[in-house]
């Protein structure tokens, strides 16, 4: 991969860095919220809905939310198919730094910068995932005043993202596979 080249396709992937640090940022800030009405007992002692049957109605949805980020990890966050999404779809693409990458290095880079656009898409929906399940904690928590369920639903919440960071490889990975294409 030509230097100038990576040096461009890490400046548009960058912003998919800035989205997950927002949403990361976001999931503390609600986490830190949390913690500041445990310890400063700004919840009434006792709960305000029954907490077996909420916890279990919790646990559901959590574990759904958990498997459904598995499910779309392992389905549209490969690079085989991220490339045949990106070769199928038709985008228009407007951003000026993917137009000005595109223009100057010819067709695969428009298909590099489709697979970029899908990639940011399906990141962002997998991010918002745990985002809601840290979400789903925090109501249950002021619902329930159950410190300690918070805790393991928002570890839930945490590892979606965590495991999804949007890492430089996985592109890099994509432009192999369409340079592989492109030799055979």
């Amino acid at each position: 991969m030509e230097e100038t080249f990576r040096i461009q396709l890490r400046r548009i992937y960058r912003v998919n860095r800035v989205l997950y640090f927002a949403v990361l940022m976001g999931m503390v800030t609600l986490t830190l919220v949390a913690v500041l009405f445990y310890f400063g007992r700004l919840l009434p002692s006792r709960a305000l809905v029954d907490i077996h049957s909420l916890d279990k109605v919790l646990l559901m949805l959590v574990l759904f939310l958990l498997l459904l980020v598995f499910y779309l990890k392992r389905t549209y966050l490969q690079p085989e198919k991220l490339i045949k999404r990106a070769e199928k779809k038709e985008l228009n693409i407007t951003a000026p730094d993917v137009t000005d990458f595109i223009q100057e290095f010819g067709i695969q880079a428009g298909i590099l910068a489709k697979t970029l656009i899908i990639m940011r898409r399906y990141f962002m929906v997998v991010w918002s995932i745990a985002n809601l399940a840290l979400l789903l904690a925090f109501i249950g928590f002021i619902l329930t005043s159950n410190f300690r369920l918070f805790l393991i639903y928002a570890v839930v919440g945490f590892y979606s993202i965590f495991i999804n960071f949007p890492s430089f490889r996985l592109v890099e990975r994509c432009f192999y596979l369409t340079e592989a294409k492109k030799e055979s």
